[in-house]
C-alpha cells in the first residue's frame, strides 16, 4: 500500500509527465505545421517560375515563326523542322574546285546561305541560288586557271 504523499507524489509526477508529453506533441504539430507552410510556399513559387518559363518559351516561339523558323505541333509534342539540305552533287563539284583548307569554310557559308534562303524563299529557288553560286565559282576557277596556264607559256614561249 502507498500512502498520500506517495500517492500525490505519483499523481504529480504522471501529470508532469503528460503535460510535458503533451507540450511536446504540440510543438511536434507546430513544426509540422510550419514545414507545410514552407512547402505550400515552395510549391507556389516553382508554379510561378514554371508559369514564367512558359511564357517565355511562349514568347520565344512567337518570334521564331515571325523569322519562319517554326516549328509545328503535333499533339502535346513538338517536332523539329525537317532540315534542309543543300544539293550532294554541288557539294561534291565544290571540293574538286577549291584546296582541302578552304572547302570546308565555302561549304559552311554556303550550306548556311542556302538553309536560309530556303526557309525565307522556298527549297526550289534556294537549290537555283546555290547552282548559281557554284557556277560562279567554277568560271572563276576556270578563268584562274586559263590565266595560270597562258602566263607560264608565255614565260615558257620567251614572253610573245
Amino acid at each position: 500500500m502507498t500512502s498520500e504523499p506517495q500517492r500525490t507524489f505519483l499523481r504529480e509526477s504522471v501529470e508532469r509527465y503528460l503535460e510535458e508529453a503533451t507540450g511536446r506533441r504540440l510543438e511536434s504539430i507546430e513544426r509540422a505545421r510550419a514545414a507545410i507552410k514552407l512547402e505550400e510556399e515552395r510549391g507556389r513559387l516553382i508554379k510561378q517560375q514554371l508559369d514564367e518559363i512558359r511564357r517565355h518559351a511562349e514568347r520565344i516561339r512567337a518570334a521564331a515563326r515571325l523569322q519562319g523558323d517554326f516549328e509545328q505541333p503535333i499533339g502535346r509534342f513538338v517536332s523539329a523542322p525537317t532540315p534542309v539540305a543543300p544539293p550532294r552533287l554541288g557539294e561534291f563539284v565544290l571540293f574538286f574546285l577549291y584546296s582541302p583548307d578552304k572547302v570546308e569554310g565555302v561549304l559552311g557559308d554556303f550550306n548556311e546561305r542556302f538553309v536560309a534562303m530556303s526557309s525565307r524563299f522556298g527549297r526550289p529557288l534556294a537549290i537555283t541560288w546555290y547552282w548559281w553560286q557554284i557556277t560562279r565559282s567554277a568560271s572563276a576557277f576556270v578563268l584562274g586557271t586559263l590565266g595560270s596556264v597562258l602566263s607560264f607559256a608565255r614565260f615558257v614561249g620567251g614572253g610573245q
